[in-house]
């Protein structure tokens, strides 16, 4: 869409040098009011849509995981139609790549698939959003969740335990901490998508275990425990985080109480730097 604008510019600097009436560059509108619901995080099971308003439309990010190391990503360029409703493309730009990751998250590769995409965004009755894609319908029975009010996102407490709940690139990542003695801690890190009505994080098969003691001088040794972990998380009728934990029954009896969910922001911020 940058493309039309510059055209736009250059045909207005020439007929200005031509003796025309000098013409002014387009003024960017405000998002319409209408539009403001489609901003924002969106998520269904293994895939995460980004819908960032950029001057003059939307630029929307997809991304679908189908491994831990192996990411499909596509990306669109949107205007709103006042009209009907819905995010529709100006150009039949859309790209979609094949993304490899390497051991540590970082990218190792990538290859294009396509550069000629087109897609409309809709919201449905429920208010979720519905990517209909025109190049090879990949929104196929998805339907978006907006992450925005995070109910589970935060620091919670329960007992001699701690969880940690924040929100990543691909999906939650879960860690809670039970101290048993001032020299023994026991560690457990979950990776967790939504289901598909958002009141469920269930995880990966592959959460951590790992128990911590802790000498004299507060050096700490770890031994893993177990790999293959899995857990669901949901808040009960008092607004309490359950943690369902399927190998080992951990979480049973405990109600985790929302302490602060900006100390979860501080974490990711943390573990990122």
């Amino acid at each position: 869409m940058r493309k039309l604008f510059a055209i736009i510019l250059a045909l207005a600097l020439a007929l200005s040098l031509a003796g025309c009436a000098a013409a002014e560059e387009p003024q960017n509108d405000a998002m319409p009011e209408e539009a403001k619901p489609f901003e924002g995080m969106w998520m269904d099971d293994r895939a995460v849509a980004q819908l960032i308003w950029e001057e003059e439309g939307f630029r929307i990010l997809i991304q679908w995981s189908s491994s831990a190391e192996e990411c499909t990503e596509w990306e669109y360029s949107c205007v709103y139609d006042k009209e009907t409703n819905t995010l529709v493309p100006v150009f039949e730009n859309g790209s979609c790549r094949e993304v490899v990751y390497d051991e540590n998250g970082e990218e190792k590769s990538s290859t294009t698939v396509y550069e000629d995409g087109t897609a409309t965004f809709s919201l449905d009755e429920e208010g979720r959003l519905i990517w209909k894609d025109a190049k090879e319908d990949a929104g196929k029975d998805l339907h978006f969740i907006k992450l925005e009010d995070d109910p589970f996102e935060g620091v919670w407490e329960a007992d001699r335990a701690s969880l940690e709940c924040y929100f990543e690139e691909e999906g939650y990542r879960v860690m809670i901490h039970w101290a048993s003695s001032a020299t023994e801690a026991t560690v457990w890190e979950y990776s967790c998508l939504p289901d598909e009505e958002g009141k469920t994080l269930v995880s990966m098969p592959t959460g951590l275990c790992t128990n911590l003691v802790f000498n004299e001088a507060g050096e700490e040794k770890a031994t893993e425990k177990y790999s293959d972990g899995a857990a669901t998380f949901y808040l009960d009728e008092e607004g309490h985080l359950i943690w369902k934990d399927e190998k080992e029954d951990a979480g049973k009896d405990l109600k985790f109480v929302l302490v602060n969910n900006d100390e979860a922001v501080n974490a990711e911020d943390d573990s990122q730097g």
